[in-house]
C-alpha cells in the first residue's frame, strides 16, 4: 500500500475520537426572530432616507 493509504488508515480512528458538537437551532431560533422584531421597531422618517 502506499504511504498516503497508511496515513488515512493512522489518522480516520482518530476523527472518530473527537467529538462533533450538535447543532444549536435554538440559538438560530432566537436570531431570527430578534431580526424580526427590528425590522418591524425600525423606523425610517422619508426624509431621511439615503440614495446610496
Amino acid at each position: 500500500m502506499s504511504k498516503g493509504a497508511y496515513l488515512f488508515l493512522a489518522f480516520f480512528p482518530l476523527i472518530s475520537i473527537i467529538p462533533i458538537p450538535p447543532p444549536t437551532y435554538e440559538n438560530v431560533q432566537k436570531a431570527k426572530q430578534e431580526q424580526k422584531n427590528a425590522k418591524k421597531t425600525q423606523v425610517i422618517h422619508p426624509m431621511m432616507k439615503t440614495n446610496s
